[in-house]
């Protein structure tokens, strides 16, 4: 199967979840809940990346593209025509490892300031798998309450370094439930 694709489905997988986390650091809990869209798989896959293929990286639609990899209208043999292609073989080769970083023990609630980085996000999940961190940043959706927050996914990559994880306040996973949402 075309690589693309099979993150794709991989992706597909996880639209009919919620993971409900809640994690604790010394006395404080906190409990979110983390859902993916259509949309996220251009990012989280980074097609994004590939400012040489316009018609890809700066598609409006972003669901739809979801949707032409499923439908193989889109293909990794298209994509890898990019000269940017290894900053999306670097997320294509991790991207069945998502769901794996909310059953991890370690989750951080992520200071861009602290990492010197521009990427806005609200916590990061990460896991190192050999000498690679995997980093998924999450952004809150909505906020109702401090005990009501909906995050999503805004950004997947790996990195051979701590930049993103050091000097960060580390909560620990108390525990993880996965709802399938009903349609």
């Amino acid at each position: 199967m075309d690589r693309l694709k099979e993150c794709a489905e991989r992706f597909k997988q996880y639209l009919n979840i919620d993971y409900q986390i809640t994690a604790v650091r010394k006395e404080k809990e906190l409990c979110f809940k983390v859902f993916f869209q259509k949309s996220n798989f251009h990012h989280l896959a980074g097609l994004h990346k590939l400012t040489d293929l316009p018609h890809i990286s700066r598609v409006r639609n972003k669901g739809g593209v979801f949707h032409d990899v499923l439908k193989s209208g889109l293909s990794y043999a298209e994509i890898s025509k990019s000269c940017y292609i290894g900053e999306v073989d670097k997320r294509i080769k991790y991207f069945d490892k998502i769901e794996s970083l909310f059953e991890k023990e370690i989750i951080l609630k992520f200071d861009s300031r602290k990492a010197y980085s521009t990427i806005q996000a609200t916590m990061l999940l990460y896991d190192k798998i050999d000498n690679t961190y995997l980093h998924l940043f999450l952004n809150v959706f909505e906020e109702n309450s401090p005990d009501n927050i909906k995050l999503i996914p805004c950004s997947f990559f790996s990195s051979d370094n701590r930049k993103y994880i050091d000097g960060q306040e580390v909560y620990k996973i108390k525990k993880l439930e996965k709802i399938i949402r009903s349609h």
